[in-house]
């Protein structure tokens, strides 16, 4: 397997963002630790500055291990706007026939590892890039 082990996640920043084009749906969780079961959670670092091109994501896996439970699912659509807190865990998702834009601010960093939770199956240890692409690649207007 390669790749993200999984798609839940934190920041450690607050996010305040507002969707330009296309729709997202915004999914919170409420995640409680286990001692069996659940799945495994990665910490997440990165090799440089997280926002330089080509600068590796790596994730650690951690022997914490959590059950994840949805507490909230907004559907979003052009001009709305959506907030996530600091270390709260959210996935983003983006229907595969749409192309959707967004603004993001990321403001109030908090102390803290940003975390992922994973799937059993992969590596201890992950290191990826990024892909970057150029808006006009999918909006026929940009």
């Amino acid at each position: 397997m390669t790749g993200m082990p999984g798609m839940i996640h934190t920041h450690d920043k607050m996010i305040a963002s507002r969707i330009l084009t296309g729709q997202i749906k915004n999914v919170l969780y409420d995640v409680s630790a286990v001692t069996a079961g659940g799945q495994p959670v990665y910490e997440v670092a990165y090799a440089g500055n997280k926002y330089v091109r080509n600068t590796a994501n790596v994730l650690q896996k951690t022997a914490e291990r959590v059950r994840a439970r949805v507490s909230n699912i907004q559907t979003l659509k052009p001009g709305d706007c959506y907030r996530i807190e600091n270390h709260v865990y959210h996935e983003a998702i983006v229907p595969d026939d749409a192309v959707t834009a967004t603004i993001v601010c990321m403001h109030s960093p908090s102390p803290g590892p940003i975390k992922v939770i994973g799937l059993d199956g992969y590596p201890e240890h992950l290191e990826f890039q990024r892909i970057e692409r150029r808006a006009a690649e999918y909006m026929g207007f940009v």
